[in-house]
């Protein structure tokens, strides 16, 4: 049924005047009356209609001056109609108006204010705003748009009749939009305007790393894309003319570097179509021709190359394929290896060689990635590394021993194992705490060190011994020992106990004290003293010189060396402690036995005449002697070398005798060109105690000449056997230049002491540890030496003339 209905706008009665003001209606159904006078209204209003009441309502508005009423269209007859108004003020006077209208629908509403302006070309992300306006007492029932290509779409108006909507990007066309907007009110009214328009928004630009011809190396799409404001793309791939595949969405302007698909790919001759299409729907796209594929590309990260390694190695490493993976394989030292298998997930690998597989030295490998492309054509790569297998150095600790119960100061020693390599660190760990280095303190592969009592504490303590090579390659070793902290703790270091000592005497040592010391004495077995206490740093450690006089006192003094016991006492308010080291001392250190070199260019005293004179005697103190405190003083075996050229083999008889007198025996006697001793040499062996030059006739190589040299410092004695001028010809480029590089002023001369095959005796001419016993030797035209002031000479001729001398070697 149809609905109609007007509105009555009128102001409140004068009090003067009862009548309203002429009432009069406007195009938009609206009645209005304007009083006449500005009296405020109070009471109410009956609305009649030929004297008849039709509705009733009642005004409270004491500050308006307008007010406003429905007839109801029930209430009109069609046609013409009379409506009275009538209002009554506070005097109860009422007063009356008249009007005459005629009924008839309400208008349809009205769509006004659209924007934008449809008569021009959209470049932009079509967004539509208006106004729908109603008439009457009229309702909005419904307010939708659609395009010819759409199904209508619902818009809501504000409250004052407001509406926007956005056309999606994908309706639109080039050219000739059809846009209805549609409004229907309660009335079964209805008002549709159209709009038509054209749509061309800007498109994209697109830039590409890869141009035509390259090699594509990874699968990746580089580039970049520059779009309009507040503007997104997506970016299509076409490979070969396949099936577009979407490589990337929601892109905003800027570089892309977008994942690539490859299963179309070939390896060769590729074609590429880039698509990028904004969210307006501009389409840009650019073509790429003869794209080739890159071969897999392999990286070995581990191990470096010419890493030393050691245990099970791990070769690591990824690889980086434009094309699927079909296998990654191994090759060590150019042999396929089926047992060792590729561990991680492709395009990463990690092939495990077990310890058992590997020979010490350097070994090489090959990684091979291999894919099959578009075609069964098979793409590889490779990457070869070398590295160098070594095992890690050997270490043992000998003491403390494990559990055992230690006090004062904790003597730490063992040994290692370096094989081929050279020592790079010995380090210990004491209760977890800091590493101290102690790799100063080693003796050929023999390590020993003084733990004070100020790092360990009353209980179990826990010790770690750690040793690493040149190669970097490291092992420890572990011990716990229950340790009685004492209050006073002393140590002398050097002299070491049983060693020897010449000239003036550094004596170092530590001292331990919980309190402060009060006294800190050296005294020796011959009564002399030296306070130290001022010598004692914060450390506890000490070092101080002492002269002869401080150490022989009265003592008469002996070539053979003197015995002297050395006492450190030192005492605190918790208590005292005293140590003490015996060692012998010589004045003169060319006297200490040991690291010294014999010279003698005769072989007759060791071969036809050995059972003469004193000769045996001789040659057993040649053997016979005690290195102080030197590594070598206690071992049992003679070397003889005759390998340089030697072709005589008369030093049987003397090997024959030591063997008699218990000693054990080595002998290199081959030909220059098969050097068996150059492992000898390398690492002479610990038991080794004297080694026989047995008329060497080639020059020493550097090598050899600096393994005697650390043989002399840990106690080796040397011995010389040369010849005379007639028989032996290398005084000069053999026997004098090794004199010199061993550091000694000693020479041999071209003089010979007798004439030649004339028998002589010789008289000692220095009381040495070399000549106890040795009154005479036999000797047969034995050269004549040239000494340097600190070389003794040990036997002469009658003529006073050297031909058995002494040397210390320099260590350097």
């Amino acid at each position: 049924m149809m609905s109609y209905s007007a509105w009555w706008i009128g102001q409140p009665i004068t009090q003067q005047n009862s009548a309203v003001a002429v009432m009069q209606f406007d195009q938009k159904w609206r009645w209005s009356a304007a009083a006449a006078t500005q009296t405020q209204f109070i009471a109410g209003y009956i609305l009649e209609r030929d004297g008849t009441t039709i509705d009733t309502s009642v005004l409270v508005s004491p500050t308006a001056n307008n007010f406003e009423f429905v007839v109801k269209e029930s209430s009109l007859a069609t046609g013409a109609n009379t409506l009275t108004l009538q209002a009554r003020d506070l005097n109860d006077r009422v007063g009356s108006e008249t009007l005459a209208v005629t009924s008839r629908p309400n208008l349809a509403p009205v769509i006004t204010q659209i924007s934008p302006d449809f008569s021009q070309v959209q470049t932009q992300a079509v967004k539509v705003q208006g106004y729908v306006s109603l008439y009457g007492k009229t309702k909005l029932t419904s307010l939708y748009w659609y395009l010819a290509t759409n199904s209508a779409v619902t818009l809501t108006p504000d409250n004052s009749g407001n509406f926007s909507f956005d056309i999606p990007n994908n309706l639109l066309l080039p050219t000739s939009n059809l846009l209805t907007i549609a409004a229907d009110n309660n009335a079964d009214r209805s008002t549709r305007p159209q709009y038509t328009f054209d749509f061309a928004p800007p498109s994209a630009g697109l830039t590409l790393t890869l141009k035509d011809g390259d090699v594509l190396s990874k699968a990746e799409l580089a580039g970049a894309i520059q779009l309009p404001a507040q503007q997104t793309a997506k970016i299509e791939l076409t490979v070969n003319n396949g099936t577009p595949q979407v490589i990337g969405t929601n892109l905003a302007s800027g570089a892309f570097n977008l994942p690539l698909p490859t299963a179309a790919l070939k390896p060769r001759d590729n074609s590429l179509l880039v698509t990028v299409t904004t969210n307006l729907g501009a389409i840009t796209r650019q073509q790429l021709q003869q794209i080739s594929v890159d071969a897999p590309n392999v990286t070995i990260v581990a191990p470096t190359a010419n890493q030393v390694v050691n245990g099970t190695v791990h070769i690591t490493g990824s690889v980086d394929s434009v094309l699927a993976l079909t296998n990654i394989q191994f090759t060590l030292d150019s042999s396929s290896q089926p047992n060792i298998t590729n561990t991680a997930q492709s395009p990463n690998f990690d092939f495990a060689i077990p310890a058992s597989a590997l020979t010490a030295g350097a070994h090489s490998v090959l990684v091979t990635a291999n894919t099959n492309a578009v075609g069964t054509v098979v793409f590889s790569g490779s990457q070869p590394r070398t590295f160098i297998y070594a095992s890690p150095p050997k270490i043992n600790l000998t003491s403390p021993a494990d559990g055992s119960p230690v006090s004062d100061f904790v003597l730490l020693t063992g040994n290692f194992d370096l094989g081929a390599q050279t020592l790079k660190a010995l380090e210990i760990w004491v209760n977890g705490g800091s590493a101290i280095s102690i790799a100063q303190y080693t003796t050929g592969n023999q390590y020993s060190y003084y733990i004070s009592p100020g790092l360990l504490k009353s209980g179990v303590n826990s010790l770690v011994v750690s040793v690493t090579d040149s190669q970097g390659l490291s092992n420890a070793v572990k011990t716990e020992f229950t340790y009685d902290k004492p209050s006073v703790a002393t140590l002398l270091l050097t002299p070491a106990n049983e060693s020897s000592a010449s000239g003036d005497v550094l004596v170092t040592g530590k001292v331990y004290s919980e309190a402060t010391l009060s006294q800190a004495v050296l005294t020796t077995n011959n009564q002399t003293t030296k306070n130290i206490l001022a010598n004692i740093n914060s450390a506890g450690d000490f070092a101080v010189t002492m002269k002869s006089s401080e150490l022989l006192g009265n003592a008469v003094t002996s070539s053979l060396g003197n015995s002297i016991t050395l006492s450190l006492n030192a005492s605190s308010s918790k208590g005292e402690q005293q140590s003490r080291n015996s060692f012998t001392y010589f004045q003169n250190s060319s006297y200490v036995p040991g690291g010294d070199l014999v010279v003698i260019n005769d072989i007759d005293p060791f071969d036809a005449y050995l059972p003469s004179a004193n000769n045996p005697d001789f040659a057993l103190n040649l053997v016979n002697f005690n290195a102080p405190g030197k590594p070598r003083s206690s071992a049992k075996q003679i070397v003889f070398d005759a390998e340089y050229g030697s072709a005589s083999d008369n030093y049987q008889t003397l090997g024959k005798f030591y063997r008699e007198n218990n000693w054990g025996l080595t002998v290199f006697q081959t030909i220059p060109s098969t050097p068996v001793t150059e492992s000898f040499y390398k690492a002479i062996p610990s038991d080794v105690k004297v080694i026989f030059l047995w008329e060497p006739r080639l020059p020493f190589t550097a090598e050899k000449v600096a393994a005697l040299k650390k043989f002399a410092a840990e106690g080796g004695r040397v011995v010389f056997v040369g010849e005379g001028p007639r028989h032996y010809s290398a005084i000069d480029t053999v026997e004098n230049d090794l004199f010199k590089q061993l550091g000694l002023n000693l020479r041999a001369t071209q003089k010979t002491s007798q004439g030649e095959l004339l028998e002589a005796y010789v008289t000692s001419a220095t009381a040495h540890q070399l000549t106890v016993g040795v009154k005479q030797i036999r000797v047969n035209v034995a050269i004549i030496l040239s000494l340097g002031s600190n070389e003794v000479p040990l036997l002469v001729d009658p003529n006073g003339n050297v031909i058995v001398a002494v040397a210390r070697i320099d260590g350097n």
